[in-house]
């Protein structure tokens, strides 16, 4: 195996245990996962692979449910604000890519949350509205993790690419 898909089994393990380790509602780097997969692998096929199976992986270990599809498609959206990253790209940039996955996320998911949970929330515009409201503490984590995360992921990488390109080579 080479340094490179170490590297890249590196993050997709330390992605999957942060799902199954105890921690605070949302607060993983699983989204970060996507930002920094959309930016930094140039290769399509590695960009979704590597999020999707930390995903795939954790979600047979933790359980699957309902909304499923739904927040694949939300990350789906969030690799692809990765994308509009280049290497150029400016911190107020990379927190808006943040803040804009983080309100995708949040829109879609408790929409399907909303429109599938039979006797949750009843299916009018109140429901919804009351579903969006009941959801915002889980908004928050997911926002602090994603400020603390992506810019430590990104980072983080950027420093190993310089200071030991060896690691990153195919």
């Amino acid at each position: 195996m080479n340094s490179k898909n170490i590297t890249v089994a590196l993050i997709i393990s330390i992605a999957i245990l942060s799902r199954l380790i105890y921690h605070p509602p949302n607060f993983t780097p699983l989204f970060s996962v996507c930002i920094f997969a959309g930016m930094m692998f140039k290769q399509k096929r590695l960009m979704f692979l590597v999020p999707f199976l930390c995903m795939f992986i954790s979600d047979l270990i933790i359980g699957l449910h309902d909304t499923l599809l739904f927040v694949y498609l939300s990350f789906t959206i969030v690799i692809l604000l990765g994308k509009t990253l280049n290497d150029n790209y400016s911190f107020s940039k990379l927190l808006g890519t943040i803040f804009a996955s983080n309100l995708i996320f949040f829109l879609i998911t408790n929409f399907a949350v909303w429109y599938f949970q039979y006797g949750f929330y009843e299916h009018s515009i109140r429901g919804l509205l009351t579903c969006y409201y009941l959801a915002l503490p889980f908004v928050k984590n997911s926002l602090l993790s994603n400020l603390f995360f992506t810019p430590c992921l990104i980072y983080s990488y950027k420093y190993i690419e310089n200071k030991y390109p060896i690691f990153l080579k195919t």
